[in-house]
């Protein structure tokens, strides 16, 4: 990295699947500085204002969003944010992709701060990093991810006699991210769609035939036939 010239360009070639991960984290580090109130301005994030659509299918949302006394956005783009912005209650609404625009500017210039040894901004980019070592990625389809799971446990509780497995179907969930998909597809050309993969996992016993049928049965509509055969033989070895 060392031998790059920084007046130049530079061109990086990499799996599709790496730039997908890289703008997933870009956008989770988004969103943690912008819950921190450090850039001027934070975005509601949660409930019902924070669902304020203006084209689910796209992504495209209007943010509502409370200014806050740190600003690391400059004085023309703030003028600009605010001028574009209108009033509503007690905060201002924007089009997410002006909004976006602004929070990109002003995140430049916190993590040019934090690389400079700014305490503040130094000390939330640690709590993200601090707060991402913790967490553990599988980097799986739900068909595996369940199989897995199912496997794995049966054979390391063969004695207590369960299994994990979800209980119901409504136990498996997959939730489209129409509004990171709309930002990944702003930032690469070919983006693969987003989603949060949910899987409940609860303990079931293998000795209770109607329980253990239920959760056979969630898993059908996201297990291949070949998984679901490594999951009964995982449950039932001796057949």
């Amino acid at each position: 990295m060392g031998e790059l010239d920084p007046r130049t360009c530079a061109v990086v070639s990499a799996p599709i699947g790496l730039f997908r991960e890289i703008q997933r984290h870009y956008v989770t580090f988004r969103d943690h500085v912008w819950r921190s109130g450090a850039l001027g301005f934070t975005p509601v994030l949660e409930g019902q204002l924070a669902s304020d659509w203006l084209d689910t299918r796209t992504g495209h949302k209007r943010i509502h969003y409370t200014l806050t006394g740190t600003d690391w956005l400059p004085r023309s783009q703030k003028a600009m944010l605010l001028a574009v912005s209108e009033p509503y209650a007690d905060h201002y609404t924007v089009d997410g992709d002006i909004f976006d625009e602004c929070t990109d500017v002003a995140l430049t210039a916190f993590l040019a701060a934090s690389e400079r040894g700014d305490s503040a901004c130094a000390e939330i980019w640690e709590n993200w990093s601090a707060r991402e070592g913790r967490e553990t990625y599988a980097y799986l389809t739900l068909d595996d991810l369940i199989t897995l799971f199912a496997v794995n446990s049966a054979d390391s509780a063969r004695e207590n006699g369960t299994v994990l497995l979800p209980a119901e179907a409504g136990d498996v969930l997959v939730r489209q991210r129409h509004y990171y998909n709309r930002y990944l597809t702003r930032r690469l050309a070919n983006p693969l769609e987003d989603a949060k993969q949910l899987v409940l996992f609860r303990n079931i016993p293998v000795s209770d035939p109607e329980a253990l049928g239920a959760a056979m049965s969630s898993i059908q509509g996201s297990c291949s036939k070949r998984n679901l055969a490594r999951v009964y033989s995982a449950i039932n070895p001796g057949e």
